[in-house]
This record gives C-alpha cells, structure tokens and sequence, in this order.
C-alpha cells in the first residue's frame, strides 16, 4: 500500500490516516482486515461431501473436498498454514478405529492402535491441503521454514486450485449393528501441525487470529 501522508494546498505534509479517521463518517472508514481465516467466509469455498457403506463388518467412508468458491489455491499465503480434513467415525458414544485408509498424517511412523474421538488429531484419518517438504516422510508434521526460500523440486504443493478436487478414503471397524456416523472436521492451522492449537513458530500477539480455526463440521 502507499504511504498513509499527503500534502495540503499550502505544501503541507498531512498524515493521511490520521485525516481520514477524523474527518470521514465511520461508514466511509473501511477496514484492511485480511478475511481468509474467519470461519464464515473461507468455509463458503470448500464444498465438503461425505458417502459411506458397511462391507464385511467395516464402515468405508469417502470424503470429498472441492474448492468451488475461491480463486486461488487453498490454502494460501505463507507456507505455514493448512487446511487439515480430519475424518472420524462413531456408534453411538463409541468411537471407531481405522484399520485402513487415508490419514492426515503419521506420527513416530505408526498411527495408533485405539479409536480416535473427532478433535483428536494425533493421527486421524483424513488428508492435509498444503506446502510440505518434500522429504518429509511424517507427511506434513513439519511444513518449510517460513523465511527461508525453498527451490520447488524441495516441496510438494497440495494445496486445491480452483475447482479441483481430492478425496480422503477411511475405513473403520464397526462395533455390532448400530447405524454409524461420520464426522469431518475441516480446519485451519497455523504452524506445525501434529503440536496442539497453543504452539505457533512465532510469538502471538493479541490481535493475531488464532493458530486454529474450525471452517467447517460436517456429520453423517
């Protein structure tokens, strides 16, 4: 943006800004808030669809995610935010375990053992959008350096572009005949993923938007 200073008719140097806020109605201030994080706004540009069928006593959920409303990639900005599609599943009040499929990420090499609750993101199924290294076998734990430039056979850009599309295919065992549901979850994250929402590769300030924002939850 340009310089917030201009002159008067005498040669003056006047601050711009400071004019502005004294001399316009509030309705003729507008704000210079970057909206790409606020839930309302960027969840309109994923479509999120979710379809799933029982085969020999496991549950197989495919999910789709299509970026219909922005035009550009998705994320975007620095290479320290993505957008994570964890995928869940439940019987009643208990939890499901993966056996196969998709997962956002791996941790220490193995997923866990146990049924996962949706937010539970140590390993969950599901698919990251995003910059990675490209040797980085955790796929995703660890995303580039924020300030250092990085040549691009050294990333990988899974970030969606306008009007693609990629799918998450996660298959849960079932717990008896009880009618199962899906829950997805779609957020957006700052810093390294796999840490917990409190941990960001920068000091927070007080008017920073959070380092994890839920854009989208889709149960079925």
């Amino acid at each position: 943006m340009p310089a917030g200073t201009t002159r008067a008719d005498d040669g003056r140097l006047v601050d711009q800004l400071a004019w502005d806020g004294l001399h316009r109605q509030p309705a003729q201030v507008h704000s210079h808030r970057f909206q790409g994080v606020d839930a309302v706004f960027a969840a309109a540009a994923l479509d999120v669809r979710v379809e799933k069928r029982s085969e020999s006593g496991r549950l197989v959920a495919e999910v789709r995610v299509a970026n219909v409303g922005a035009g550009h990639r998705v994320p975007t900005g620095t290479w320290s935010k993505h957008v994570i599609v964890g995928v869940w599943a439940r019987q009643g009040t208990r939890w499901l375990r993966q056996v196969e499929g998709d997962r956002a990420w791996t941790v220490d090499g193995e997923p866990p053992a146990e049924a996962l609750a949706a937010g539970d993101w140590r390993n969950p199924g599901g698919l990251v959008l995003g910059v990675r290294e490209a040797n980085e076998r955790s796929a995703a734990l660890r995303q580039p350096d924020l300030w250092l430039p990085w040549r691009g056979d050294e990333v990988v850009d899974e970030r969606l572009q306008p009007g693609q599309a990629r799918v998450a295919r996660c298959v849960f065992e079932l717990d008896g005949a009880e009618q199962a549901q899906v829950v997805v979850r779609v957020i957006h994250r700052r810093g390294e993923l796999g840490r917990g929402p409190i941990e960001t590769p920068w000091r927070m300030a007080p008017y920073d938007e959070p380092p994890e924002v839920l854009w989208k939850e889709v149960v079925r």
